[in-house]
């Protein structure tokens, strides 16, 4: 773990909204887009993972995305400062107990 924190935006996840997709594909796209998607779900669960995620999105050109993305980010701070007080207090204890 890196004793600096940070933290920063990232592309990590693909939104496509629904009515884009229904309106944008054809009958035929959509049957290729639907198994994509069930092989990406079974590829998830064969990893020991549920089969989908459910997230929370804020499109970036709202007013107030900004207040949620520094909300976040503080959150992931603040977890990641309890993980390192945590890491220093198991390292005093282990340093303690060797002779």
């Amino acid at each position: 773990m890196p004793d600096r924190f940070s933290f920063e935006k990232q592309e990590k996840y693909l939104v496509i909204k629904i009515e884009d997709m229904v309106n944008a594909l054809d009958d035929n796209d959509s049957f290729f887009f639907r198994k994509l998607v069930h092989k990406i779900r079974d590829y998830r669960v064969n990893k020991g993972k549920p089969s989908y995620n459910s997230y929370i999105v804020v499109n970036e050109d709202e007013p107030y995305s900004n207040k949620v993305w520094k909300l976040i980010a503080n959150e992931e701070r603040n977890k990641y400062n309890k993980m390192m007080k945590l890491k220093k207090g198991r390292s005093k204890t282990t340093c303690g107990n060797i002779k």
